[in-house]
């Protein structure tokens, strides 16, 4: 092979490993990219369980809260001797307010971390949500108070519902857009499980 024939194959032999190292910077970023996003995800799917466990906690503690309201804080209101009177609705009402303060601040992290728009958006509904129920909980045991007429809890307990049942908007919001993954209600074939069967 003369030295010109040389020359042209090694010209070739090098733009195909061009082409080739091109290719494979193209893969290795592409796959750099889907890692990153998937760890994106992650993180803000990481963001709401610690939600999730802080209303768990609330569900036994609401039904005393609304017992309370329900069967006491207006006996209390009127009571002869208002201090001991306040004393044990403040025992009473401490703890609840107490968890709902604590039910807010695990709302930042994930304010702070999710940035797709569909759960950002299904996670302030849910926080305004939570908003009103803390709201709601401050303002009856002060209505009372103001017009010495048993509370009516309706509202209340019809905001701690609607807390608990986003939990299913959440889940589906979540799944479609950040995990990626198909409904919980789809039914998958045996074939598309194992593709060996």
């Amino acid at each position: 092979m003369d030295a010109e024939a040389q020359r042209i194959q090694a010209a070739e032999e090098r733009r195909i490993a061009e082409v080739r190292h091109a290719q494979q910077l193209q893969n290795s970023e592409a796959l750099l990219a889907r890692q990153l996003d998937a760890q994106r995800r992650a993180e803000q799917v990481a963001t709401l369980p610690p939600i999730w466990a802080a209303i768990g906690r609330l569900i036994v503690p609401f039904q005393s809260y609304a017992a309370f309201l329900d069967d006491d804080l207006l006996r209390l209101v009127r009571a002869v001797d208002r201090e001991a009177a306040a004393a044990e609705v403040e025992r009473n009402l401490h703890p609840w307010t107490e968890l709902l303060s604590d039910l807010e601040l695990v709302f930042t992290p994930a304010q702070m971390v999710i940035g797709e728009p569909h759960v950002f958006d299904a996670l302030n509904d849910l926080y305004e949500e939570t908003r009103n129920l803390q709201m709601l909980s401050s303002n009856l045991p002060l209505e009372t108070f103001r017009t010495m007429t048993a509370p009516d809890t309706t509202e209340l307990r019809a905001a701690f519902q609607s807390v608990v049942q986003q939990r299913r908007v959440m889940t589906r919001v979540v799944r479609d857009n950040l995990t990626q993954v198909p409904p919980l209600d789809r039914k998958f074939t045996w074939s598309e499980i194992d593709p060996d069967v």
